[in-house]
């Protein structure tokens, strides 16, 4: 059942993107008065090519588009124009010598195929990226495209200074055990500086040391976006081996949508982001970190953050089967929220917090491992600071008091939903402002939400109780209801157009386009 349970939360929480997928915005007139949700398709002359949610396209002049739309619009289709004249590079060419080559506002292609990397100077990289603007490296999909790094390779991508616009996407890059040095997957040397605007995404990274590190002891370094890639198997458990994501001193960080398994010291690991700057960690996937217990330090934790001063958002992660802590902050969080993060079969501490202080937290669900090795050390929650013996004096605390200990919660179209009590509440995630459903609700056994609901575009909460299953439409309140019988359901979770509702030891699905 452990298992069972595992595949559904995987299935919703890294779904698996197309190459160059285009992802869904809200689109705004000039006035502010209309909008739609659509994905951009291309630019034709002077109009717009949106794609709704009814898959249905439609054009509109790019003059009555607001600024901000109009701005993305001609950095979409300049990327694309970009991506038509690329330049085609096959495992036989000198792909270093390539990119250290490249004109600014280029696209390098890399065929399928394996390319192999050795050391390069100054710092043993295969490829090193410096003094480059508007730089795509792109393979053919990480099952198609291998980086392959010599034994002896520090860093697979190497990026210097002076880089703005850079993406990485596309490719497998592994390393070749034993490994001589603590290889990484891509990084960035400790005194890099004027580096902007950086998307590593869609990569697959596996055996190395490190999946991926943007670090800087100099900066500034910002704007840097590491989502939707696959780092499994990562070795080592010293300082500087055995990591999946690793960043440092960077400002407006977002890492989000990836799926690490089997990083053996952290599995993500971001410190001293600067004051005033963004770091979002949301929506991974973190699967049996460290499970064969080779770090003794059992406080390594799956996502460690020390020493934060920017706005820390934790929230929507999953930790499956973490042998050590699963959520650590150390040292100092100013600005700190953990929400709805799912923490199960931990085998230690859920979230250990040891800041001295106050931290926002909300809807995070921490399931024990049944049977851990070290049960004195097994707890949902702590505050002991256990390496140096002693209390301390940090504390979790609701946004609200009417929102402790939730029964449920969900997201859907950047809000959070809870129930309490069969009391549905509404929060902007941002303020906290809330709104509450007229209904309240009896006996309710599960909840979940489901975007594009039937292909109307309409996102939608799903609630179970012992005697119905109601659809309610939260833009205004409106529930639809099926009487059934569901006592004893231990389980519900969406997937696309489907709610599945574990009842006993027996799964029903429900298909949303049939009601």
């Amino acid at each position: 059942m452990r298992y069972f349970l595992t595949l559904l939360l995987l299935l919703i929480s890294f779904p698996v993107n197309g190459q160059n997928a285009e992802s869904v915005r809200t689109w705004k007139d000039t006035t502010g008065n209309f909008s739609i949700k659509a994905t951009f398709v291309k630019m034709s002359g002077d109009m717009v090519v949106l794609q709704g949610s009814d898959q249905q396209q439609l054009s509109i002049p790019l003059g009555k588009l607001s600024a901000d739309d109009q701005q993305y619009v001609r950095k979409r289709h300049a990327e694309i124009q970009r991506y038509m004249s690329a330049r085609i590079v096959t495992p036989e060419q000198n792909l270093a010598s390539i990119i250290a080559n490249a004109p600014n506002n280029s696209v390098i292609k890399l065929t399928a195929g394996v390319f192999h990397l050795q050391p390069q100077q100054p710092s043993q990289q295969g490829i090193l990226i410096q003094n480059k603007r508007g730089l795509i490296i792109t393979g053919s999909g990480h099952d198609q495209t291998t980086v392959k790094l010599a034994t002896h390779v520090d860093v697979g991508f190497l990026i210097g200074s002076k880089v703005e616009d850079l993406k990485i996407e596309n490719l497998h890059i592994q390393g070749t055990p034993p490994l001589k040095t603590n290889t990484a997957g891509i990084g960035s040397t400790p005194i890099c500086s004027e580096i902007r605007n950086v998307t590593l995404t869609n990569l697959r990274i596996d055996q190395v040391a490190i999946g991926i590190f943007m670090a800087t002891n100099k900066g500034p370094v910002r704007n840097v976006q590491i989502t939707n890639n696959i780092v499994t198997n990562t070795i080592g458990t010293e300082a500087g081996w055995g990591y999946g994501i690793h960043t440092r001193n960077i400002g407006n960080v977002e890492i989000a949508h990836n799926y690490i398994e089997h990083a053996t010291r952290h599995s993500i690991y971001v410190r001293d982001s600067p004051k005033n700057f963004k770091l979002i960690v949301q929506d991974n996937f973190i699967l049996n970190h460290d499970l064969k217990g080779k770090n003794p330090r059992w406080y390594c934790a799956a996502l460690n953050c020390p020493n934060n001063q920017g706005i820390t958002r934790i929230s929507d992660n999953y930790f499956i089967n973490s042998n050590a802590v699963g959520i650590a902050v150390m040292l100092t969080a100013n600005n700190l929220e953990l929400v709805n993060n799912q923490i199960i079969g931990e085998h230690y501490v859920g979230i250990w917090s040891v800041t001295g202080e106050i931290h926002k937290a909300l809807g995070n669900s921490i399931v024990l491992h049944s049977n851990p090795a070290h049960p004195e050390w097994c707890h949902k929650i702590s505050f002991f600071d256990w390496p140096n013996g002693k209390e301390t004096t940090s504390r979790l605390e609701s946004p609200n008091a009417r929102w402790e200990q939730p029964d449920f919660i969900c997201k859907l179209a950047g809000d959070l939903y809870i129930m309490k009590d069969g009391r549905l509440d509404k929060i902007t995630r941002n303020t906290w402002a809330f709104q509450s459903a007229p209904n309240n609700w009896s006996n309710v056994k599960g909840m979940c939400a489901v975007e594009n609901v039937r292909g109307s575009g309409l996102a939608k909460l799903y609630i179970i109780t012992e005697t119905g299953f109601f659809e309610v439409n939260p833009e205004n309140w409106e529930v639809a209801e099926q009487a059934g019988d569901w006592s004893g359901t231990r389980f519900v979770v969406a997937t696309n157009n489907h709610v599945h509702i574990l009842k006993g030891s027996t799964l029903h699905s429900i298909n949303l386009t049939s009601l």
